[in-house]
């Protein structure tokens, strides 16, 4: 079993929100087939993504493929999900990446609260299945899923659903990686591998970083490794968030730190 690397598009999205510049969808695509990728995940939304034909061909005209798109729950976006679920299965996609279950700081995380997000990844999934879209919930900081414990609890309360496992955050909340994947390897289904820095005293997170160049023990490597001994051939997506440069220097130095340490990009 061989673990199959892409890349995923939010850093661009972000870059583009913090500095107030356009970065169209095709460039975007453009500059992670520069890097060398050639299948990705997008956080577009929906008005640019156009129409699955037209996507297709634009994704066809640089050799990319799409596998993924991001999702919603909170704020009555199971609809829209719904709707992103069904553009995956036009254009060929596997599966819906579920950021849900955010939480304001100092806020309790309840019981109710774990109840609906399971109740909603599960609805989502059901609706995915007879699609050929899998629906997987990605844990993220500032939501009621960060640690080992909370992933713990989230997928004793969901069936359907599958696990995006995302390497930086999952570190940044304290977890071991490893550990994680070895516990939930039948339920991981996808994943974001991202590198992150936290400060040394304190262990609070401070930024996400490009591939090898963190402090959190997150071994890009020994993560391959581990998955593809669970019998893993799925899909990590490498996901930059943040960049001192730009998104494109970002997926360059990530594409040469992958390739650095042994590991294909598909």
């Amino acid at each position: 079993m061989t673990v199959k690397i892409g890349y995923q598009s939010y850093g661009w999205y972000h870059f583009r929100e913090t500095h107030q510049i356009d970065l169209p969808l095709s460039r975007i695509l453009l500059e992670i087939k520069h890097a060398g990728f050639n299948h990705v995940e997008l956080c577009s939304p929906t008005e640019e993504l156009g129409t699955p034909a037209a996507l297709k061909s634009m994704l066809e005209e640089l050799g990319l493929t799409l596998h993924a798109l991001t999702g919603r729950i909170d704020g009555g976006l199971i609809a829209w999900s719904k709707e992103r679920i069904d553009f995956l299965r036009e254009i060929g996609g596997e599966v819906l990446v579920v950021n849900a279950g955010w939480i304001s700081p100092g806020e309790e995380k309840t019981e109710d609260r774990y109840r609906a997000l399971a109740d909603g990844l599960e609805e989502l999934a059901q609706y995915g299945r007879p699609r050929r879209v899998a629906v997987a919930y990605h844990n993220h900081l500032g939501t009621i899923v960060e640690t080992p414990r909370e992933i713990d609890k989230l997928l004793s309360l969901t069936r359907s659903a599958a696990y995006c496992i995302d390497t930086g955050h999952l570190a940044a909340a304290g977890g071991d990686v490893l550990d994680v994947i070895q516990k939930h390897a039948d339920r991981i289904a996808y994943g974001h591998l991202k590198d992150v820095r936290v400060n040394p005293a304190t262990g609070a997170f401070e930024e996400f970083v490009e591939l090898t160049t963190g402090n959190a023990g997150v071994d890009t490597s020994a993560i391959v490794a581990a998955l593809e001994s669970q019998g893993f051939d799925g899909w990590l997506m490498v996901e930059q968030d943040h960049t001192h440069t730009t998104p494109a220097d970002s997926a360059q130095k990530n594409a040469h730190a992958l390739r650095r340490l042994g590991i294909p990009i598909a």
